[in-house]
């Protein structure tokens, strides 16, 4: 749904931005999604607009081009660190463990500890064998609230 601002400067990408941001915060991804690539239909280098982009695409499951979209925005701003743990859950349930662990670590680059990433680590870490690096991955990711982590 387009609102008053987006019909009456229909390249404002703020107006486009701002309302994607407003249908995802609702749970409403597909518009999310439109909204989003109005922007980079505006402008195809709009890193917020891959970022978020990418976040619709993965909630509705369409991985692959939520992976492209994340890739994007870390190019734009690798800044982004959390473009990484979701480009680690994206290639973990492809199997590519050896990728998904290189995402999860990139997304505790900054220095403070991600209990989802850390328990993504975890589990990974396990499948290959390595159990006290798993369950000190675990340690660390419960001193964060790993808790409250659901897979």
């Amino acid at each position: 749904m387009p609102t008053k601002a987006t019909r009456l400067a229909p390249r404002f990408i703020l107006a486009h931005y701002d309302l994607g941001v407003a249908y995802y915060h609702r749970g409403n991804m597909r518009e999310a999604e439109g909204a989003f690539r109005r922007c980079l239909d505006i402008d195809s280098n709009y890193n917020a607009a891959h970022y978020r982009l990418a976040l619709a695409l993965f909630h509705q499951g369409m991985l692959e081009e939520a992976l492209t979209h994340f890739e994007r925005a870390m190019l734009l701003t690798p800044e982004y660190l959390m473009a990484h743990y979701h480009m680690g859950v994206i290639h973990e349930r492809r199997g590519e463990l050896d990728l998904a662990e290189r995402e999860f670590e990139k997304s505790l680059d900054d220095g403070i500890d991600e209990a989802s990433s850390l328990y993504h680590l975890a589990l990974i870490r396990r499948q290959k064998g390595d159990t006290k690096g798993a369950d000190e991955l675990l340690r660390r990711a419960r001193e964060f609230g790993a808790a409250k982590v659901t897979r």
